[in-house]
């Protein structure tokens, strides 16, 4: 059994049609079904039923393709880690959402303190981009909430942000320091981008649900906090968000959420079992900044 067998298999069950999965493998459609009935023979079962209408996967072809998909992660973390360990300077790569940034400056300082000629390459990128590459071995540490983290990541709490809400200056609340949580169900609040911020989205409606109610959303999404403070200032509508991503913009207050106090969990995240002191020295500064300042 070869690699490219397994690779072609994904994607054969990805596209469900042999053209588009060739196309994609960069082979022509005879050289695609020959290697996936060598691999069927080579398994003794049958993967996909095929017919001139429509490509499927039989039972055997489902569980195969759980396991060949698994394997794959395996072996392009092992190749990424190994291109990483023979780095002419030892690498961090780091990974953060738009809200968790403000807390890794003074990580990345006291970790570059400690390894001299480290090169640190930071990226803001969604939460579920964040555990993909985490897993893929694309990435060392991820930052931002940890509720969501599969099984193969672990997690560190770094801070709790005072969560609130982005109102025009215009806005009733516009003036006020503060706001119970349950006045949240008379404004029209903004949703984020549901592949792109789903942790963000499930905060809202939980932190609604627990006053008794739903949130009254604004048809559509918005995807990113620049994005959502161009809508409030131009719209009759309001956006929750911890203070650490307040732009202060001319036309936009922040006001705080209580009645109870609410706030963003961010934490550290890394690949279980990732034997990289690089990310040994992350994760501890960042639990030494979190004993410091967390409650």
């Amino acid at each position: 059994m070869e690699i490219r067998q397994l690779r072609y298999a994904v994607t054969l069950a990805d596209q469900l049609h042999f053209g588009r999965a060739a196309e994609r493998e960069h082979i022509v459609q005879s050289a695609l079904s020959q290697q996936i009935r060598r691999l069927e023979r080579e398994i003794g079962a049958r993967l996909f039923d095929r017919n001139t209408h429509q490509v499927s996967l039989t039972l055997a072809g489902r569980v195969f393709i759980a396991e060949a998909q698994r394997i794959l992660r395996h072996l392009d973390r092992a190749a990424a880690m190994a291109r990483h360990a023979v780095a002419e300077h030892p690498v961090l790569r780091l990974g953060f959402t738009e809200a968790s940034y403000e807390h890794i400056p003074a990580v990345v300082e006291t970790v570059v303190a400690e390894h001299p000629g480290l090169h640190v390459h930071q990226r803001m990128m969604s939460l579920p981009q964040q555990f993909e590459a985490l897993d893929r071995g694309y990435l060392d540490i991820g930052v931002g909430l940890a509720r969501f983290a599969p099984a193969e990541i672990s997690t560190a709490r770094l801070a709790l942000d005072p969560a609130g809400v982005f109102v025009g200056t215009k806005h009733p609340w516009a003036s006020l320091r503060s706001i119970p949580v349950r006045e949240l169900r008379s404004v029209i609040l903004l949703r984020g981008d549901g592949d792109q911020a789903p942790e963000y989205n499930d905060f809202v409606v939980e932190l609604c649900g627990r006053e008794g109610f739903s949130p009254n959303t604004r048809p559509g999404s918005v995807d990113g906090v620049r994005a959502a403070i161009d809508l409030v200032q131009r719209e009759d509508v309001a956006f929750c968000a911890p203070r650490a991503v307040w732009p202060h913009a001319p036309h936009v207050r922040w006001v705080a959420l209580a009645d109870p106090v609410v706030h963003y969990k961010q934490s550290v995240l890394w690949r279980a079992g990732n034997p990289s002191p690089l990310v040994h020295s992350f994760v501890r500064h960042s639990r030494e900044l979190a004993s410091r300042t967390l409650p």
